[in-house]
């Protein structure tokens, strides 16, 4: 069973996460990027906020990745 917060991530990359840190597929191909923060509260607030938003397109991480589809690089 899938926990909450994967229920409502919008982000097509978005892999999993930990205590501190959120997983995405990563920039080189088949690698996942680790994105770690201070705390838990402000994990939680850029997953809210970003991950579960826009499908995630306000993100950096997002975009970079997207990109590679974009140009057909995936």
């Amino acid at each position: 069973m899938p926990k909450a917060i994967e229920v409502l991530v919008e982000c097509p990359f978005y892999k999993g996460e930990g205590r501190d840190y959120i997983a995405c597929e990563g920039v080189i191909n088949g690698t996942v990027d680790k994105h770690y923060f201070k705390n838990n509260m402000e994990k939680g607030i850029f997953e809210n906020n970003v991950c579960g938003s826009e499908c995630g397109k306000r993100c950096i991480h997002y975009k970079r990745v997207n990109e590679l589809y974009e140009k057909g690089l995936r």
